[in-house]
């Protein structure tokens, strides 16, 4: 088996995440892929995703970036409730979390 074909990451393309961009705070986000189906930067030497595609969930202005997978988390059940306590998170969280799979990596 040849284990260079392998890309080792916690995410895949629809993961509904927390991102962190430099000057904000970690808002609700999803990893996204670009035109030829690349959702990461990866290290060829070891599979390891260095940078993750991802599109803010803001259904007024959704942003896309490309991050380090250091300013990237898991979003749990946990964090939605904090966040949507907060007065403008609420709109992300629901709106990223009533789409279906299927029609966020569409």
């Amino acid at each position: 088996m040849d284990e260079s074909q392998y890309v080792y990451g916690q995410f895949a393309t629809g993961s509904i995440v927390l991102a962190k961009m430099p000057g904000y705070p970690e808002r609700p986000a999803m990893i996204d892929c670009d035109g030829k189906g690349n959702f990461a930067e990866i290290r060829p030497e070891t599979g390891d995703i260095l940078r993750y595609r991802v599109v803010f969930l803001d259904s007024n202005n959704p942003t896309n970036q490309v991050l380090p997978a250091s300013d990237i988390r898991k979003f749990s059940e946990a964090v939605k409730i904090k966040l949507t306590l907060q007065a403008d998170f609420p709109n992300f969280v629901h709106y990223g979390m009533v789409i279906h799979i299927r029609r966020r990596i569409k």
